[in-house]
């Protein structure tokens, strides 16, 4: 009998098995005398060992398998409420800043664009670092230091697009720009049809990256013709201007790092140690999380664009003051699940000095640019993430990033270009992020019935189904572009619409699959290393998203970057699908058992058998 088994059974009984077993030995008869004193009603005991094991009661059946721990309501609340305020002004202040500044560059997008290429650009430098303070740092230090360089960084960008706002506006009277008296809803109608054009139009493109990089700025007269190519006026500026615009940039960049550090502890670190020994709690906190996340994407940019239509400084103070409203609430809800939680509390690991500390005098430079590099640079845990178990579903994933076809800057300008109202465009954003809502319903429960691994396959497949019909019909209407640059009818962007939209339930279902086989087979102290590179390749292909309407930059060449888009999804699918075939043996279970089951049902009048 085990000991697990033996302190549950009865003490009589443990009583009666250590009388048989004296009993053999020669005490029989007081064996026998205690047994009676304890259990009268019990048979006299005997004295025969065989006899007595017969008599004696059978071992009681094991009990079953004592249900996963839940993850407490309390602490769950304040998990999301602290999610929702982090994830909430980071998703504001990314839309507000493309309104502030194209309310400062009404005539271009390239500053919007530069903007965040080096925000990317920046994720991905400092992707090492970020991953060795979620792994090294204490938790609750790590997520605190998180949310306060983002609140910073806000407040340091507001009062920038301040000053630049304000500098705009003074130069109205003398060259076209913003004028926020002016009614506001005009002001932004003006920016969205003039930067449809500007956009995809090289001249003025370099024009307004030599303003940002020499002080000047080129201010495009846009000819209300259709077709008709803005020609730029070059207006002389003063270096005080590109410095404000490179104080937002930096400021965006802190901001960015301070977003990727909150999110990657909390999905990939903070989920998985509260809900430790409890995957479906995980998988519906980790749905929940993306569902707030994208809740944020749809809501927030639609609030700031109301109060942006009423004027453009309502809109900068008002994603201020969201943003130092909500410190407190945020600062406090996570120290309250981490001082609940002992799980979470470790002691924080000591920091290598030996690449730090110079070897000898004479290569104190080389070991010391040698150590910032790899701080900074994501080349430390680029082995670690590469040989690691769960890297082709992770790399997959951030593959998933070369993408134009989502309905953000690039798609958005060229539905513009083909003919779209901004209301219009609206609406099928709208109806894109109500689709990747619904994925945060369908995919837990996809898992839950064919499981983690057969999920992502299952995802993956929808996503390029959809994606291939919408590019197969945009490619095949003749209308879908003209040699001029502009674009003959709505019908192919219309398609290409629908197909990226229904797209997106497989996008964010694969999404949450990959997740979840991060966070359970990455371990605790390689989890910020693993995602933080996992999140430097995402900035990588999406700053090559940005790259190729830089090179196919007209509207009828955006399907080239179509194709791209679609090619990365197939490549993703294929990494994917090696890793299934690795971790399974095979891709799909074949469906001739059911199939001969139904058969066997139907005509053969056997029931019930197995094949």
């Amino acid at each position: 009998m085990s000991a697990s088994t033996a302190g549950r059974v009865p003490d009589g009984l443990l009583s009666g098995e250590m009388s048989v077993e004296e009993g053999v030995e020669g005490d029989v008869e007081q064996g026998a005398e205690q047994h009676a004193e304890r259990h009268a009603e019990q048979p006299p005991h005997q004295s025969a060992a065989p006899e007595a094991m017969e008599e004696a009661p059978e071992d009681p059946p094991e009990d079953p398998p004592v249900p996963p721990p839940p993850f407490p309501t309390v602490l769950a609340t304040r998990l999301y409420i602290s999610h929702f305020l982090s994830t909430w002004n980071s998703r504001v202040f990314e839309f507000a800043a493309v309104l502030f500044l194209a309310a400062v560059f009404p005539d271009t997008l390239l500053p919007m664009s530069v903007y965040a290429v080096v925000r990317g650009v920046a994720a991905m430098v400092f992707a090492e670092a970020v991953g060795a303070c979620i792994d090294r740092v204490d938790r609750l230090v790590a997520v605190r230091a998180s949310i306060l360089g983002q609140r910073l960084a806000v407040a340091v960008s507001c009062g920038v697009f301040w000053a630049m706002l304000a500098k705009a506006t003074a130069s109205t009277a003398t060259r076209g720009g913003v004028n926020d008296a002016a009614p506001p809803a005009a002001n932004l109608t003006t920016a969205s049809s003039t930067t449809a054009n500007a956009l995809l139009l090289p001249g003025s493109l370099l024009d307004a990256f030599f303003s940002a990089l020499t002080g000047t700025s080129a201010t495009s007269s846009v000819s209300s013709t259709a077709g008709t190519a803005p020609t730029p006026t070059a207006t002389p500026s003063t270096p005080v201007a590109s410095g404000l615009f490179a104080v937002a940039v930096i400021a965006a960049c802190v901001e960015k790092l301070g977003s990727i550090l909150n999110l990657v502890a909390v999905e990939r670190d903070w989920v998985v140690v509260l809900t430790e020994g409890n995957a479906p709690a995980r998988r519906r906190v980790s749905a929940r999380m993306r569902r707030i996340d994208l809740f944020c994407k749809l809501v927030g940019p639609l609030t700031i664009s109301l109060v942006a239509a009423a004027s453009t400084r309502a809109a900068l103070w008002a994603t201020l003051g969201m943003s130092t409203a909500s410190l407190v609430a945020e600062y406090f809800c996570i120290a309250v699940v981490y001082r609940r939680v002992p799980a979470l509390r470790r002691r924080p690991a000591a920091w290598d000095d030996s690449a730090v500390a110079p070897r000898t005098t004479t290569t104190t430079f080389w070991h010391a640019t040698k150590a910032v590099a790899r701080r900074l640079l994501p080349f430390a845990s680029l082995p670690l993430y590469v040989r690691h178990p769960a890297f082709l579903p992770s790399f997959a994933l951030a593959l998933l990033y070369l993408t134009v076809l989502s309905f953000s800057g690039q798609m958005v300008t060229f539905l513009l270009a083909t003919g779209y109202t901004p209301l219009s465009v609206g609406l099928a954003r709208t109806a894109s992020t109500v689709c990747e809502l619904s994925a945060t319903w369908i995919a837990p429960r996809l898992m839950g019935r064919l499981g983690v691994v057969r999920g992502g396959i299952w995802s993956l497949s929808w996503q390029a189904l959809w994606l291939t019909a919408g590019t197969a019909v945009f490619w095949g209407l003749p209308s879908a572009a003209s040699p001029d640059g502009r674009v003959g009818g709505t019908a192919g962007g219309t398609a290409l619409a629908v197909g990226v939209a229904l797209s997106r339930i497989g996008l964010w279902g694969y999404d949450l699959c990959a997740q979840n086989l991060v966070q359970d087979e990455v371990a605790d102290a390689h989890r910020g290393a693993f995602s933080t590179a996992e999140a430097a390749f995402q900035n990588l292909f999406e700053v090559l998203a940005y790259a190729t309407t830089i090179l196919w930059a007209r509207p009828d060449q955006f399907r080239w970057p179509v194709v791209v888009s679609a090619a990365a999804v197939y490549t993703a699918a294929a990494l994917y699908t090696a890793f299934v075939r690795r971790r399974r043996g095979h891709l799909f279970h074949s469906p001739l058992p059911p199939a001969q089951r139904w058969l066997d049902k139907a005509f053969s009048g056997r029931r019930g058998v197995d094949v």
